[in-house]
C-alpha cells in the first residue's frame, strides 16, 4: 500500500512540472514565430531603404519616397521687376517644358528628375526621366478643381497630340499589391503607352496615379519614362515602392499668392534661367 501511495505522490509532484515544459515550449515557439516576423519587417525597411530615396513631406503629402536615383528639382526663387515689384521667375525648371505645357501652377507639389541611360536604334543616349507630383488642395475655384485630374489628363493628351482619353476608363490598382505591413493605397491610373509618347523623337511611358485621400482632394503622382531604360535601374520594382510609400492627406491648403516660389522663404534680385529638358 505504501507503494502505491508513493507512486501516486511521484506523479502528482511530475504533473506540475510536465505543464510548465510543455507551456515553455508553446512560450518558445511563439517567441520564435516572433524574432521570425521581427525579422522579415526589418529585411522589409532595409529592402525599402535600398532602392527609395528619404522621405519627402509637402503639400497633401505627408510622406513620399522616390526611386533612389531620383532627385528633387528646386523650386525658382522670386525676382523683383525694374519696378521693384515681386513676380515670378519666367522659367520655372520643374514644369514638363519639354511638352510645351505647364501644370497648373497652384498644384505643383514638387518635380524629380534623373538622368539614364537608353538603348536605341542609334545607340546608347542619355535621357531623363520625371516625377510630378500635383494636387488639386489649393485650387481655389470648386469646379476647377473637381475636374483637376481630367484636366491634367487632357493637357497631357493635347501636348502629346493623341486623342482625348476617356476619363471614366482607368486602371484599378494598389500598392503594396501583397499583404505587407502598411495599408495598402489605391489608385485610379491612366496611361499613354509608346506608342503614344513621343518625345524629341523616343518613345516613352507616361503614367499618371490619382490617390483620393478624401475630402474631395486628388493627389496625382505623373511618372514619364523614357523607353529602353536598362533593367539594372530596378524602376519595375522601385516604382510600385514608391507608391506603396504615399502617405496622403485630405487637407485643403491655404491659397498661395506669392507664386511658385512660396516654399523657398525668400526672394533673389535675379534668377538665371535654368537648363531645362533633354
Amino acid at each position: 500500500m505504501r507503494c502505491v501511495d508513493r507512486m501516486v505522490t511521484g506523479r502528482a509532484r511530475l504533473l506540475p512540472l510536465l505543464l510548465l515544459v510543455l507551456v515553455s515550449g508553446c512560450g518558445a515557439a511563439a517567441y520564435e514565430q516572433r524574432l521570425q516576423e521581427t525579422a522579415k519587417y526589418f529585411a522589409y525597411v532595409e529592402k525599402l531603404d535600398a532602392n527609395l530615396a528619404a522621405p519627402f513631406k509637402a503639400g497633401s503629402i505627408d510622406e513620399l519616397r522616390v526611386p533612389l536615383q531620383f532627385r528633387e528639382i528646386k523650386a525658382p526663387p522670386l525676382i523683383k521687376n525694374e519696378k521693384g515689384e515681386v513676380v515670378p521667375p519666367d522659367v520655372d525648371p520643374r514644369q514638363p517644358n519639354y511638352l510645351l505645357m505647364e501644370f497648373p501652377k497652384d498644384t505643383l507639389i514638387a518635380t524629380w528628375e534623373a538622368p539614364f541611360d537608353v538603348v536605341t536604334k542609334d545607340g546608347v543616349e542619355k535621357r531623363k526621366g520625371y516625377i510630378y507630383a500635383l494636387s488639386n488642395a489649393s485650387m481655389s475655384d470648386p469646379d476647377q478643381a473637381a475636374d483637376f485630374t481630367k484636366n491634367v489628363l487632357n493637357k497631357l493628351a493635347e501636348a502629346l497630340r493623341v486623342p482625348t482619353p476617356d476619363y471614366s476608363k482607368f486602371d484599378a490598382e494598389e500598392y503594396p499589391r501583397a499583404k505587407m505591413y502598411t495599408v495598402p493605397n489605391k489608385f485610379r491610373v491612366y496611361r499613354f503607352g509608346a506608342d503614344q509618347a513621343v518625345i524629341d523623337g523616343l518613345p516613352y511611358t507616361v503614367e499618371l496615379y490619382l490617390n483620393e485621400p478624401g475630402g474631395d482632394v486628388q493627389l496625382l503622382l505623373v511618372v514619364v519614362l523614357p523607353v529602353g531604360i536598362d533593367s539594372k535601374e530596378k524602376l519595375a520594382e522601385r516604382i510600385p515602392m514608391m507608391l506603396e510609400s504615399l502617405k496622403a492627406n485630405k487637407k485643403k491648403q491655404p491659397i498661395k499668392k506669392s507664386g511658385p516660389a512660396a516654399a523657398t522663404g525668400g526672394v533673389a534680385p535675379e534668377a538665371p534661367k535654368p537648363n531645362t529638358g533633354f
